[in-house]
């Protein structure tokens, strides 16, 4: 799983959640940089990453995720919690 970095104020949330996703045993790296998403998604792409979790503002505000599956291009919302179960399955 690929976690995004997307705006400063997202920062702490994105590296909680990774902090969680690696204790449910989720191989999961941060993005390394705030950049635009389309070049996120590319970087994951490229190392083969499945999954990219988006937390930008209105998710941040919703107090959820969301999921994109990087092979088909789908993209669902979750809470944390939620999330983990979804990706364990």
């Amino acid at each position: 799983v690929l976690v995004t970095l997307l705006e400063e104020k997202t920062i702490d949330a994105s590296v909680k959640l990774a902090t969680a996703l690696r204790k449910s045993g989720i191989a999961t790296e941060v993005y390394p940089a705030l950049e635009k998403l389309g070049k996120q998604f590319k970087y994951a792409d490229q190392k083969g990453i499945p999954y990219v979790v988006i937390i930008g503002e209105d998710e941040l505000k919703a107090d959820k995720v969301t999921l994109k599956d990087m092979k088909t291009g789908e993209q669902e919302t979750f809470t944390s919690k939620e999330l983990i179960r979804s990706i364990e399955i």
